[in-house]
């Protein structure tokens, strides 16, 4: 897929975060989710401004402090939740494994 991300300072974004396989895993493991979001914010500056949880996939609406870092903030989401839970990826798919950002990260 051939896509470019737009970064406007100061502005939302909206995503949605979609389950491996569509596995309906959020609503029963929400505590998990939950701390996946409070250690991606332990790590980037950002505010939720809205989030809906379904079983297979989340839509959130973030205010990032700097716009650059929201694919990175989504990123560390889904590596503690995918590290966390077993989704049935032998490892993660995120690229985050040499990020200083996460060096102790669990």
């Amino acid at each position: 897929m051939n896509y470019r991300r737009i970064f406007i300072s100061n502005s939302y974004v909206h995503l949605i975060i979609v389950a491996y396989n569509r596995k309906n895993i959020f609503t029963t493991n929400i505590e998990l989710l939950r701390q996946a979001f409070k250690n991606a914010k332990k790590i980037f500056n950002f505010k939720i401004v809205a989030i809906c949880v379904l079983p297979n996939h989340i839509h959130v609406i973030l205010n990032p402090e700097n716009i650059k870092e929201y694919p990175e903030i989504i990123t560390s989401i889904k590596y503690y939740f995918s590290k966390n839970y077993n989704v049935g990826v032998e490892t993660p798919t995120y690229g985050y494994s040499n990020n200083k950002k996460l060096v102790g990260y669990t």
